[in-house]
């Protein structure tokens, strides 16, 4: 950086004395001559300037990426554990529910499935949200904004899926209710 500021003194000496040893006697084209000089100095300065100010950015964004890393952490990777798993059982017990009520419905009366099945309906669609959004968390787990970040929207995605898995838990638990003789057939 040195070196430019010694290259720009330089040219600016240079170009100030070369205006005082042209023999024109028009004065009006040499002071056009020195503006254009001083212009052309300035725009070398801010050159240089903007190449700094370059560098620095450069250097704002490397440290900005260094502290951006998705570093796991062991309580980030204890719910995405928790969550798969639940989110396997819940696929399950999904299954199971509609299984028995198809047996429930063959066997003998409909009493109270409809409630039960609408019920399952609903909950199954939430679940089937909360998959879509779980796969758009994993992906975005990488490039989000850190642990603390990712740490409380797998937490809030927990939270909720706990909510649907008693719903199902308690759906499951009517419908074998229900079940009588066919009970056998359950899963």
């Amino acid at each position: 950086m040195k070196k430019i500021h010694v290259l720009l003194v330089i040219s600016m000496l240079y170009s100030i004395h070369g205006i005082g040893q042209y023999n024109i006697f028009d004065k009006q084209v040499s002071l056009k001559k020195g503006t254009i000089n001083i212009g052309l100095i300035t725009e070398m300065g801010l050159k240089f300037s903007q190449a700094h100010l370059l560098i620095d950015l450069a250097e704002e964004e490397n440290e900005y990426n260094r502290k951006r890393r998705s570093i796991t952490s062991l309580k980030l990777i204890g719910f995405k554990v928790a969550i798969q798993k639940i989110m396997g059982s819940l696929n399950d017990k999904i299954a199971a529910i509609e299984h028995n009520i198809a047996i429930q419905k063959v066997v003998s009366l409909r009493h109270g499935l409809s409630r039960h099945e609408a019920a399952l309906k609903k909950e199954k669609k939430y679940f089937m949200k909360i998959q879509k959004e779980n796969d758009f968390l994993n992906t975005g787990a990488v490039l989000s904004g850190g642990v603390g970040y990712n740490y409380t929207a797998f937490l809030k995605l927990l939270i909720r899926m706990m909510d649907i898995k008693s719903n199902i838990l308690i759906i499951d638990k009517d419908v074998k209710g229900l079940m009588r003789a066919s009970r056998i057939f359950a899963r």
